[in-house]
């Protein structure tokens, strides 16, 4: 449950606090909180906008908002830390902020790379005074445009075509890792294998409540792309899946790869399959025909890849106006 603060919770707050701050900053002294407390307490914490987030009645997660937008402390306490809670709180902090900034220390990786998949970028970097850490200075407006998450499978595309997006201003790629490693940098590898158990039945997903933190990570924009090809099996994700984009009210365009006949009837009945399977959202194939050019199948299956990727960088420019290209 989210609420506003209660002054009742002050001290359960200024506890998670605290300790938050031990255990994410421990390159910087315990002593430098506590002797922090009781003016975090009293000159900030008391004079900001907060917003709790609670189980059973007990406070489990706290955002506090300054003046002008300023993300004065926001902390999870452990044991619900990547259930999609502090996710939560900026979301709702983004309804009513036209703009959100925050200082991070760079030592804190976790952190950074959080406020990154949120949204938020680096603006500034700067020696904070106090502690003579390094820190960046991120922020998150409303005015910013926003990208579409264009998410993936495993080695679903080239290596070295992926790399080509990775700074791009209207797509955002996102790699879910379900049987192999991503090998690509600076994009949003995000690995689930941990989360499933392979036997001789198949894939079973162990961790639910992980998992949709994992797909928050990655369907992080409201506009999302979904490419799915038929190389691997993603049955055991589908039902979770459909159930995380329809509660999460995220406008999703799944695109297919039209198989080459080359590849035999098998897959074009897989693609078909997978046509059916997600006939609930819009549909786009890349229908890519190498007919007329000389290439050897290696060339052919990159170039594939090549014009699927340019088509949907051009999806992404117009994605409201999009319709499925079937009807």
């Amino acid at each position: 449950m989210l609420r506003e603060f209660r002054e009742s919770d002050i001290d359960k707050i200024m506890k998670i606090w605290r300790d938050g701050n031990f255990k994410a900053h421990n390159f910087i002294p315990n002593k430098y909180w506590s002797d922090n407390y009781i003016k975090v307490q009293n000159e900030y914490l008391r004079k900001s906008d907060t917003w709790v987030y609670t189980e059973n009645e007990e406070v489990q997660a706290f955002i506090s908002i300054m003046q002008d937008g300023y993300i004065g402390a926001l902390f999870v306490i452990p044991e619900i830390q990547r259930d999609g809670i502090g996710t939560m709180l900026i979301n709702h902090c983004k309804n009513l902020y036209e703009r959100l900034y925050l200082n991070v220390y760079e030592k804190n990786v976790g952190a950074t790379m959080f406020y990154k998949a949120m949204g938020f970028r680096k603006i500034k970097v700067q020696i904070d005074e106090a502690t003579q850490e390094k820190e960046y200075i991120m922020e998150w407006s409303k005015s910013d445009k926003e990208k579409v998450s264009v998410v993936y499978f495993d080695n679903s595309f080239n290596e070295e075509l992926v790399r080509k997006y990775v700074n791009d201003d209207m797509l955002e790629l996102n790699c879910i890792e379900v049987y192999s490693e991503s090998k690509v940098d600076n994009i949003n590898n995000i690995d689930i294998r941990p989360l499933l158990v392979k036997s001789g039945l198949g894939v079973r997903v162990k961790d639910h409540i992980a998992l949709i933190a994992a797909f928050s990570k990655a369907f992080r924009n409201k506009k999302a792309i979904l490419y799915i090809n038929n190389s691997n099996n993603y049955d055991m994700l589908e039902n979770l899946l459909k159930d995380f984009i329809k509660v999460k009210k995220i406008n999703l365009l799944v695109v297919l790869q039209k198989p080459f006949l080359i590849e035999g009837n098998k897959r074009i009945k897989q693609s078909e399959i997978l046509e059916q399977k997600y006939n609930m959202f819009p549909i786009y194939k890349c229908n890519y025909d190498q007919k007329g050019e000389k290439l050897s199948f290696k060339d052919a299956f990159y170039k594939r890849d090549e014009e699927c990727l340019k088509e949907i960088k051009e999806i992404c420019k117009k994605f409201n106006d999009f319709k499925s290209n079937n009807e």
